[in-house]
C-alpha cells in the first residue's frame, strides 16, 4: 500500500474515532439543581421529582440549545432573566428567554423544537429574536412584582384538586444576580387569574403571540376560571 494512502488513512481513523475518545465531555450542568421547586405533593421525594423534571424540563431546554437561566442575567446589577418553556402533548415544544434590566429594555429569544418532547430526544427547529414594545416592557414590569419583591414567590396552588392525565406542560423560571426561581403548572391547573398564567400571557403577546400559539390552538385559547 503506498505511504500517502496509508497516511491518509491512519488521519482519517484519528480524526473520527480515537480524537472523540480522548476529548473529556463536559460536565452537565443541572438546568433545575435540588432545592428549585417547593415541596412536592403526593408520593413524590424532592429528589425524586427533581430527577424527573430535570429529565422532562431540562431535557427540552437542552434540546432547544438553552442553558441554565443564570447563565443569562445581563451583566448589569439590575439585570433579570425571564423563560418560558412549553411542552404540548404530541406537539413540538416552544421556549421564550427574555432579559431586560431597569432601563425599561426587553429582548427576547424565541425557540421551537423539531418535534415533541418528553418521550423523545428534540432538536432546534426555529429561531427568533426581538424586542418587546415599550407598552408590553411596562405591563411585563407590572406582572413581575410576584417575582421581583425581595422573597416574593409566585402563589402555590392547593393540594392537586385534579387528574390530569394528559395536556400541556409549562415551566416559568426568573433570575437575577441574587435570587432565581421556578414554577411548573399543568395545562388543566391554569386559570386566568392564576399569576401564573398572567406573566405567561404577557411574555406571549409581547413576542407576537409565538410561544403560546401552539397551546392556543391545542386547548382554546386562554384558561377560564372554571377549571
Amino acid at each position: 500500500m503506498p505511504i500517502a494512502v496509508l497516511r491518509r488513512l491512519l488521519c482519517g481513523f484519528w480524526l473520527f474515532v480515537l480524537a472523540p475518545l480522548t476529548v473529556a465531555a463536559e460536565p452537565y450542568t443541572p438546568f433545575f439543581p435540588l432545592g428549585t421547586w417547593g415541596p412536592p405533593n403526593g408520593n413524590w421525594s424532592p429528589a425524586k421529582r427533581a430527577l424527573f423534571f430535570e429529565h422532562w424540563f431540562g431535557g427540552a431546554l437542552l434540546g432547544l440549545e438553552e442553558s441554565p437561566i443564570s447563565a443569562n442575567v445581563p451583566e448589569t446589577h439590575d439585570g433579570f432573566v425571564l423563560r418560558l418553556l412549553v411542552l404540548p402533548s404530541f406537539h413540538p415544544a416552544t421556549s421564550l428567554r427574555l432579559s431586560g434590566d431597569a432601563t425599561g429594555v426587553g429582548d427576547y429569544v424565541f425557540k421551537q423544537s423539531d418535534g415533541p418532547a418528553g418521550y423523545q430526544a428534540i432538536g432546534l427547529d426555529q429561531q427568533e429574536t426581538g424586542r418587546f414594545a415599550p407598552e408590553m416592557v411596562e405591563a411585563l414590569r407590572q406582572n413581575l412584582a410576584v417575582f421581583a419583591a425581595p422573597g416574593g414567590r409566585m402563589p402555590a396552588l392547593a393540594a392537586d384538586p385534579f387528574i390530569c392525565l394528559d395536556g400541556a406542560g409549562l415551566v416559568l423560571e426568573y433570575a437575577d444576580r441574587d435570587r432565581r426561581a421556578a414554577y411548573f403548572r399543568h395545562q388543566c391547573e391554569l386559570s386566568r387569574s392564576d399569576p401564573f398564567w398572567q406573566l405567561a400571557d404577557v411574555l406571549d403577546r409581547g413576542s407576537g403571540g409565538k410561544v403560546l400559539e401552539l397551546f392556543r390552538s391545542q386547548y382554546g385559547g386562554a384558561p377560564t376560571d372554571d377549571r
